[in-house]
């Protein structure tokens, strides 16, 4: 009887050790400069990396993001896509990305090293800004506003020319 209770004690005990042991990230790994940016910036990451994911999601995460994380609102931002930003198949060390556009908000940076099977990661919050100068959407915008005016204002003229004449 004796020997079943030690057998039946040792065998999880066992089992735990033997197990392959589940990848935990750490963070905030403060490695992303500048901190704040505009949609289009270049954004500069200081750490190993396989992979980087921005506004990630749950499902992007290889373990549940709420335990190293704690507020599960801040995982993804409703409404904004998510995006791999970087992917490489050996790791390096730093790497630079065109941030996504994207509206003014923070938003979680997710950045796997490559270690531990691929499954470590680190993560950092960034703050998008909203756009501040004209760009060439702005430019493009503008002309097609110009271009719509323009064509309108020929085709008012054109009819009240033909209802002057059908008078």
């Amino acid at each position: 009887m004796r020997g079943r209770f030690v057998l039946s004690c040792s065998l999880p005990a066992v089992a735990a050790l033997l197990a392959p042991a589940v990848a935990v990230g750490h963070g905030p790994c403060d490695c992303v400069t500048p901190r704040s940016f505009e949609p289009g910036q270049t954004v500069e990451v200081d750490s190993q990396a396989i992979r980087a994911i921005w506004n990630p999601r749950l499902r992007d995460f290889t373990l549940e993001p709420g335990l190293q994380l704690r507020v599960r609102d801040w995982h993804h931002v409703a409404g904004e896509d998510t995006h791999t930003v970087f992917q490489n198949k050996t790791p390096v060390d730093g790497f630079s990305f065109e941030a996504p556009r994207a509206a003014a908000g923070r938003y979680l940076l997710l950045i796997y090293d490559g270690t531990e099977g691929g499954g470590h990661y680190t993560w950092d919050f960034v703050t998008v800004t909203a756009i501040t100068g004209g760009g060439d959407d702005d430019d493009e915008f503008i002309f097609a506003l110009v271009a719509t005016l323009v064509a309108g204002g020929l085709v008012l003229a054109l009819a009240i020319r033909f209802r002057r004449r059908a008078r």
